[in-house]
């Protein structure tokens, strides 16, 4: 049977000799490997927090969980220990899709109702935006220089500094230099009152 070539950046490839390959292609170089006999034997898998794409992960979940942080919102998506799978791009793009300000604190987002307004649009965002990129299998490289439709359109404010707001024209801000990379809001449409800072 003839073999698939490998994806550019892969770095280690498993085979249990029949016709499934598990591949590790990290461009960025900011993945690691290890083995573990056991999922239970692994100390980083018990510090995880809900999976973004698991049936668990609801609005009243999610909301319980904001209630007891005082972070800014940006920084509670991506603390792996409270929601895991969310990075950078993904917490830009649901928190633009949901107009909600990267910067508004994450206890504000927990009242107002049961679940609250602003959780029941950050949930299925959130999910959205892990499953647009999954299914297309791609690098976010390739998404902005092209592919496919569905891609572009999900994906509307990371990398676009100075660019136009898709919703209302104003152009993108991005603030910082975190370690897992840079925020990107439109400072109009995810407008954030001085109450809730």
């Amino acid at each position: 049977m003839p073999t698939r070539p490998k994806p550019a950046c892969t770095w280690m490839s498993l085979s249990n000799w029949t016709r499934v390959v598990l591949g590790f292609a990290d461009r960025r170089h900011f993945g690691r490997v290890h083995y573990w006999e056991s999922v239970d034997a692994c100390p980083s898998l018990k510090v995880l927090g809900i999976d973004a794409l698991s049936s668990d992960f609801t609005a009243n979940r999610l909301a319980k969980l904001l209630a007891t942080s005082k972070r800014p919102l940006k920084d509670f998506l991506l603390d792996q220990s409270r929601i895991a799978g969310l990075g950078n791009i993904y917490s830009c793009e649901s928190l633009w899709h949901a107009r909600l300000d990267p910067r508004r604190r994450a206890k504000h987002l927990a009242t107002g109702g049961n679940p609250p307004p602003c959780t029941k649009q950050l949930c299925p965002f959130s999910r959205r935006a892990l499953e647009c990129l999954l299914a297309s299998g791609a690098q976010f490289s390739e998404i902005r220089s092209g592919g496919s439709r569905d891609w572009r359109v999900f994906f509307a404010c990371t990398a676009r500094k100075g660019k136009p707001c898709r919703r209302c024209g104003e152009p993108i801000s991005a603030q910082g230099r975190r370690a897992a990379g840079q925020t990107y809001y439109c400072g109009r449409c995810q407008e954030i009152s001085v109450s809730t800072l």
